[in-house]
């Protein structure tokens, strides 16, 4: 049987409030739990609590990288689905993001079916887990 929405628990991480709302209201109208962290060392309390399916992180935060924070993520939770926020323009090294273990990116700006593709497809890989 395969999930109903509200089975998937996703949490965001962004320095930016602003990015922040945007997200919970997005996932909220697609029926997703979401948790909501300021900043990498709160992403990784929250994440040990209530080990989501799912993590939305921005690349550039202050203290630690979207990469860092991935790598440690997978530390704790191999295989966690990341998606990678960034700003166009950005060089992202596609080889550094697959050793980081991040499967998707996410442009800034994105609009709501962008976000709700990538999610629809992670839902997928975990229902054939």
């Amino acid at each position: 049987e395969p999930q109903k929405s509200e089975d998937l628990t996703i949490l965001a991480v962004d320095d930016q409030v602003v990015i922040l709302e945007l997200l919970a209201a997005m996932c909220q109208s697609m029926g997703y739990k979401i948790i909501t962290a300021r900043s990498p060392i709160e992403c990784l309390a929250l994440f040990e609590q209530n080990r989501p399916n799912l993590v939305i992180a921005d690349m550039m935060m202050p203290e630690m990288s979207g990469l860092e924070l991935a790598r440690r993520l997978n530390e704790i939770s191999p295989q966690i689905p990341i998606i990678m926020i960034t700003g166009w323009g950005a060089t992202v090294d596609s080889e550094k993001l697959h050793q980081a273990g991040i499967d998707y990116i996410l442009y800034k700006p994105f609009r709501l079916e962008q976000l709700s593709d990538i999610i629809a497809k992670i839902r997928l890989s975990l229902v054939k887990k």
